[in-house]
């Protein structure tokens, strides 16, 4: 009994199966060989814009659902997918899966280096300094080229000037400078550091007007000046020059580079500091 009933249930089973198997075989590869053409030519034409197309593509129909959950892993991944419908097959449509990998970061464009500005030199900064201490607000801006020409430039107030060591001027604010360092006599000579222009600093706003620059006191400028051509120098040595009392006074660096100051005609010593003073006071500091 089991035997029979076994053979008659595969029988019918097979019977269903393949009732309709030939005809839907037939019409597949009628919608198959029909559409074929198509989306071969699709898929070409995905190709030009970069999806990867395998070669003999038509081996590897999926139905759309099988396609659908590897499009999905792949575009989770970022890859682009496009499914391109064949045929129809027990109601479901077969598919061609073509794919373009995600585009890749596209580097940044490299940066060409821009031509870093050239660095000021000592000297360069010096005139700026001057410029910028000297050349208050309302004032003609300095001849650049009369600079250039004579190698000396005095500011608006025509109290301070500041000399270039190559100045080859004949003008008496040069020829007086060359004379005293030709002679090799210079009143003093200090080092300018930022704990002597502080003193200097100090003793101008406890009431010091002048400093005395000789052992005589005789020979002296306004603190206001000396002060702000110390700032000018900057640090390094300073050696001062003078013809005498009522003349100019020089400040020289050690690159030649001189500031010279117009003399107060109301020196008062009682309200001067003495340059040893501002030394000896800047030493003392901690």
């Amino acid at each position: 009994m089991s035997y029979k009933h076994s053979l008659r249930q595969t029988y019918w089973q097979r019977q269903k199966h393949t009732s309709f198997a030939p005809t839907r075989h037939y019409d597949f590869r009628q919608e198959w060989e029909a559409n074929f053409g198509n989306a071969i030519a699709q898929a070409n034409k995905l190709k030009e814009q970069g999806y990867l197309v395998e070669e003999g593509m038509q081996k590897g129909a999926l139905t759309e659902n099988q396609a659908q959950r590897i499009a999905k892993r792949l575009q989770s991944a970022g890859w682009d997918v496009q499914l391109i419908p064949i045929a129809t097959w027990a109601g479901e449509r077969v598919v061609f899966v073509v794919f373009k990998p995600p585009k890749e970061q596209e580097a940044p464009a490299p940066t060409t280096p821009q031509p870093g500005k050239p660095k000021k030199s000592d000297a360069e900064k010096l005139y700026e300094r001057y410029f910028k201490t000297f050349w208050g607000p309302g004032s003609d801006p300095p001849d650049l080229q009369e600079f250039a020409n004579k190698g000396y430039l005095v500011d608006p107030s025509m109290y301070v000037a500041l000399i270039t060591p190559t100045s080859q001027s004949q003008d008496s604010l040069v020829t007086m400078l060359r004379n005293e360092q030709a002679k090799g006599q210079p009143l003093t000579a200090f080092d300018n550091t930022p704990k002597l222009r502080t003193a200097t600093t100090k003793n101008k706003s406890m009431g010091s007007q002048f400093v005395v620059l000789d052992s005589q006191g005789k020979i002296g400028v306004r603190i206001r000046y000396f002060s702000a051509a110390l700032r000018v120098l900057g640090k390094g040595k300073v050696t001062v020059y003078s013809p005498g009392a009522d003349m100019p006074i020089y400040l020289v660096r050690d690159d030649g580079h001189a500031i010279a100051i117009a003399p107060p005609t109301d020196l008062d010593v009682t309200k001067a500091v003495t340059v040893d003073s501002l030394v000896m006071q800047s030493q003392q500091q901690t």
